[in-house]
């Protein structure tokens, strides 16, 4: 048996959730296939000097919750890959199971950082005439951002089109 890295992500991503960030952020290509005796994935990766194959459990039941589990061989480039799907979708990773440290990666969409903050926010504020309100939510992120003094966003202007 080889050195593997690994991640675990929440089940409420799909496959092809994990093939988009791979083609957005890694520039690759990939293909899924069903290994029925296994009842696993293979999902393999090419293109852009990169050529590699994960291993992929899909809702695995734990005492705290479903997961995808992922595996692939522990290189440099794998554990860049790896890294790369939780930078974005979130998740434990573990660089390589000599090991059995699995770092906590936040990833994109954490609902306690970022534009998922900023909307509930908001809601809570009363601050949007519906969901889709996206001028309201700009204004609130304008107003929180004054009201703390902080000057590090990238914001649209105040002033609706």
């Amino acid at each position: 048996m080889g050195i593997d890295t690994r991640l675990l992500i929440s089940s409420k991503w799909e496959l092809d959730d994990v093939r988009t960030v791979l083609k957005k952020y890694l520039e690759c290509d990939t293909t899924l296939e069903y290994c029925d005796a296994s009842r696993s994935f293979k999902m393999d990766i090419k293109g852009n000097g990169i050529d590699r194959r994960i291993f992929i459990l899909t809702n695995r039941r734990t005492p705290l919750g479903s997961n995808t589990y992922m595996s692939i061989r522990s290189d440099p480039q794998s554990i860049k890959i790896m890294h790369t799907i939780a930078d974005v979708l979130g998740g434990y990773l573990n660089e390589a199971y000599t090991n059995d440290y699995f770092e906590g990666i936040d990833g994109m969409f954490y609902d306690e950082e970022g534009l998922p903050y900023f909307l509930e926010y908001a809601m809570l504020n009363n601050e949007l005439k519906n969901v889709n309100d996206l001028v309201g939510l700009n204004k609130s992120i304008h107003d929180w951002q004054k009201k703390h003094h902080t000057k590090t966003m990238n914001l649209f202007d105040v002033e609706a089109p």
